[in-house]
């Protein structure tokens, strides 16, 4: 089943989205969106605060955003 944020985080790669805060809490994530949220922490630069709280994630999730924070190109500073 396709993420149901994979439009979302398609439109915020684009060069011009100005997005700092995503939130998305009480969504109930499934492994499938932290990774597209993973890569979008990984190419959006602006993005300075996700909040996923109450959503489900689970370890691989977590283990999944994780990895997008590691990169180069995340400049988030809030996670919640």
């Amino acid at each position: 089943m396709p993420c149901p944020i994979h439009l979302l985080c398609q439109a915020l790669r684009h060069r011009d989205s100005a997005l700092q805060m995503l939130r998305l809490q009480w969504c109930q994530l499934s492994e499938s969106c932290c990774a597209e949220l993973a890569a979008l922490l990984a190419e959006h630069p602006g993005l300075a605060q996700l909040e996923v709280a109450d959503s489900s994630l689970g370890d691989s999730g977590v283990r999944l955003l994780c990895e997008g924070l590691r990169t180069p190109g995340s400049r988030l500073r809030i996670l919640r």
